[in-house]
């Protein structure tokens, strides 16, 4: 490798090694912000008059029905994720415990983004995730969600608007309980 090489390939290699740590999308771990009607931002999140579910009808993956995100009404947690993007496949299975627990109080819904639906569908029988999920494949959700990349949380009340939104990966199931009572008034555990 020449003298000019070596501190390219040093770059990249930091490049790559920064991304993983800091999670598939380029937001820091444990970043959040809340989503106040006309707070503005803070740490992560947009105004909530700003950011609903975009009207978009997204296919079910395997036998999951299709659904139209700007139908749903919460409370209910929607979960941005890649079978590629390792915090994704790490917060499946907190995912999966408080989905389980908050079973007929909070809906859950996965949202597999620029991923193979083979690949998607092995991750979620490997992980035994209990909820359903839809593909975008395009990433079509991108602009109307704002997100940078995988993983991202969204936390949606009765009337269909995101109160909350998580940026970057679920540090565990006591994380997320703490979010869905906080923003959607829902003790889970």
């Amino acid at each position: 490798m020449t003298g000019v090489g070596r501190p390219v390939a040093a770059a990249l290699a930091a490049m790559v090694a920064i991304g993983l740590l800091a999670g598939c999308g380029g937001s820091s771990p444990g970043s959040a912000g809340t989503l106040a009607s006309g707070s503005g931002t803070g740490g992560g999140g947009a105004a909530a008059s700003a950011l609903s579910l975009p009207d978009l009808e997204l296919p079910g993956l395997e036998t999951a029905a299709a659904v139209r995100l700007s139908d749903l009404r919460g409370p209910a947690v929607l979960n941005v994720w890649a079978s590629w993007c390792p915090p994704c496949r790490a917060e499946l299975p907190a995912l999966g415990e408080v989905a389980e627990q908050a079973a007929g109080e909070v809906e859950f819904l996965g949202i597999n983004v620029l991923d193979d639906p083979a690949a998607a569908a092995e991750a979620v029988a490997a992980y035994d995730v209990p909820y359903p999920s839809v593909v975008d494949a395009e990433g079509d959700t991108r602009a109307g969600l704002r997100w940078t990349g995988p993983p991202m949380t969204y936390l949606v009340d009765a009337q269909g608007r995101v109160v909350h939104v998580k940026v970057g990966v679920l540090a565990d199931a006591d994380e997320l309980r703490d979010l869905v009572a906080t923003h959607l008034g829902v003790e889970v555990g």
